[in-house]
Order: C-alpha cells, then sequence, then structure tokens
C-alpha cells in the first residue's frame, strides 16, 4: 500500500498565487521593461502612456481576480480551475 503524502491547503494557495504573480510578470516586462514604463510614465496623458497603462491593468486585474479566487480555494482542483481560467484570460490580452 503506498502513502500518499500531501500538502495542506494552505501551502497550495501560496505556491500558487506565487506563480500568478510570476505569470503576470512574465507577461508584461517583454512587452513593457520597466525602463519604458518609468519613461512612459512620466507623460501620463500621451497616447503610449495610456495605451501601456490601460493593457497593465488588465493584466493585473486578471491576476488580482485569480488570486482572490484561490485565496478563498478549498481544494485543488479549484486552485487548478482558476489558474487555467487566468492563462486563457492572459493569452486573450493582446
Amino acid at each position: 500500500m503506498a502513502i500518499i503524502i500531501t500538502k495542506p491547503i494552505a501551502t497550495h494557495i501560496l505556491e500558487y498565487t506565487l506563480q500568478v504573480n510570476q505569470f503576470a510578470m512574465d507577461k508584461i516586462l517583454p512587452t513593457y521593461p520597466f525602463y519604458l514604463q518609468n519613461n512612459l510614465s512620466r507623460d501620463v496623458n500621451s497616447i503610449e502612456a495610456i495605451t501601456m497603462f490601460t493593457w497593465i491593468d488588465s493584466v493585473r486585474n486578471n491576476a488580482n481576480v485569480a488570486k482572490a479566487e484561490i485565496s478563498i480555494a478549498t481544494d485543488l482542483v479549484s486552485i487548478r480551475a482558476t489558474m487555467a481560467r487566468f492563462f486563457a484570460a492572459l493569452i486573450l490580452i493582446v
């Protein structure tokens, strides 16, 4: 008989929350590296800055929704379903 050792749900919640943050950052930085974010933020009324902030906010909002759902999850299946929805949302943000 095999013994299966599983992590507590709190550990999964923490790990998946950190993954959401990492994936959001990995989505944002190739398009808008830190130096570009700093430079464009100096002129917040420019079209480029507005476009950038709107796009970044879209990624961050999806990440925040995923993290909120993960934080109240009671099982690993729910967490993985949330991650799948988050990945799908990230793919749609162009």
